[in-house]
């Protein structure tokens, strides 16, 4: 692929925990992978060692220490870094760090690069909503703001607060009518008679003809139909708002009436998936059943699939749980989905780049490193990203900003001329990018604008 962003990459980044001033050894978080002669690069002064400052591995002393040199060891004398003995520390040491800063354009530098934030140095800092799968089955209802689960789902340790959840199309793409399109989302015009040509404008289409490609901006109305406009497009189901698991305790079953009594029945909703932890009145325990009647404050019956017949009970007298995934979204559920797999979660945060796969496609970490994945280059602000987009807002010398539609070392695209209007194939002259607030000035001959990109 020509024109791809350098990434920069480390060997290893290890947390520099603790230095001591009398035996000059230096504490890390693990020194896996470091041997003599390393090149490590503090990201601020710690200890003794100055930040940005090259120093070199002299003796690998355990699993997490070791001493260091100012040269490399193979320059005589060899002379140590005089540490200072500190404790507690969170500093990150670059081991073997390349394609770190960018091309230099005296005095002006000029380009940017990708690469874990935590490495020394400046990379490109964006924001991402990292598209994570979600384990378990989901049941939605787009009357209801309530979205339920098997006990796999477990939403106490999978979901939060603020996560959008999302279903991916490519289980789910055949043709259907408008009338619940998903703002943000795009689609492809695949029926375009029954609904207007007028409607079809409102709802974000150009023209509304058959195979347009639009970015949804209302419902829409008619009977027209359309497609996602990728068999991997995330489509939102909604932002969850709180998180409402029950847990009540089992007391009993009763086969004469077929009905379970637990300590309340409060929190519970009907046709709820429901599941029990041991064995009670015949059903059993982990597997998914449903609230068939709320009877009283404390009893109610169940079905074995949503909407079927309660079922027939034993008597027990069983002293357990009986549990309801749920939580509350911001707003009705998007879809009516009925037991499905392979929800993703994302939450709108900074991300990094670890590897280019596309021309606007990159592979991305968050800054905690606990969500991984491929995402695309979109013309949004964060506030408004599906799963697996990312977005990274630039900056024209007269303070312009524009969304990037791609970005190599030195140059890209943005989607806005410094005015805020939206660039055509025929006016793109592209960009180039730096790190640095730059006023005009481009590179030598080039006609193309300076836009300064955020870094970490």
């Amino acid at each position: 692929m020509a024109n791809k962003l350098k990434i920069a990459k480390t060997a290893a980044l290890p947390t520099l925990t603790a230095t001591t001033a009398t035996t000059n050894v230096i504490t890390v978080s693990s020194t896996t992978g470091l041997t003599i002669g390393d090149r490590f690069i503090p990201a601020s002064t710690v200890g003794g060692l100055t930040g940005g400052t090259t120093y070199y591995v002299n003796e690998v002393l355990s699993t997490t220490t070791f001493t260091a040199l100012v040269s490399h060891p193979s320059v005589q004398p060899q002379v140590s870094p005089t540490l200072t003995t500190t404790s507690a520390q969170t500093v990150y040491l670059s081991i073997n760090i390349v394609d770190q800063g960018y091309p230099s354009d005296t005095p002006q530098n000029m380009g940017v690069v990708g690469g874990d934030s935590q490495q020394y140095g400046s990379q490109l800092s964006l924001m991402g909503a990292i598209a994570v799968a979600q384990p378990g089955l989901y049941w939605s209802n787009s009357a209801s703001d309530e979205v339920f689960g098997d006990k796999t789902a477990d939403f106490t340790t999978n979901v939060f607060v603020g996560e959008q959840l999302s279903f991916n199309a490519a289980a789910d793409n055949a043709p259907f009518v408008v009338g619940a399109l998903v703002t943000g989302v795009t689609y492809v015009i695949n029926t375009a008679v029954g609904t207007t040509s007028a409607q079809w404008i409102a709802m974000g289409a150009a023209y509304g003809n058959l195979g347009e490609v639009f970015v949804a901006t209302g419902a829409g109305a008619g009977t027209g139909k359309v497609t996602y406009a990728s068999d991997g497009v995330n489509v939102p189901l909604g932002t969850v708002a709180s998180i409402d698991t029950v847990s009540t305790a089992t007391a009993s079953s009763d086969a004469g009436t077929d009905l379970i009594t637990v300590t309340s029945t409060a929190a519970f909703d009907l046709d709820a998936p429901i599941w029990f932890a041991a064995t009670i009145g015949g059903l059993s325990a982990d597997t998914t059943y449903f609230v068939k009647t709320i009877d009283s404050g404390t009893t109610f019956s169940v079905s074995a699939t949503l909407g079927g017949t309660a079922l027939a009970l034993t008597t027990t007298t069983v002293v357990s749980t009986a549990n309801i995934e749920k939580v509350t979204l911001d707003a009705n559920a998007t879809f009516t989905k009925s037991g499905v797999s392979g929800i993703k979660g994302s939450n709108d945060e900074t991300v990094y780049i670890i590897r280019q796969k596309g021309k606007r496609k990159y592979l991305v970490s968050n800054l905690l490193r606990t969500r991984t994945g491929i995402c695309t280059l979109v013309d949004k602000a964060s506030t408004a990203l599906l799963a697996g987009e990312i977005s990274v807002q630039g900056t024209y010398d007269n303070a312009g900003v524009t969304y990037i539609k791609s970005i190599s070392n030195v140059n890209g695209l943005p989607f806005d001329n410094d005015a805020g209007s939206p660039l055509t194939q025929a006016d793109q002259t592209g960009f180039q990018a730096t790190f640095e607030a730059i006023a005009g000035s481009p590179l030598a001959g080039s006609v193309k604008p300076v836009i300064t990109l955020p870094s970490a």
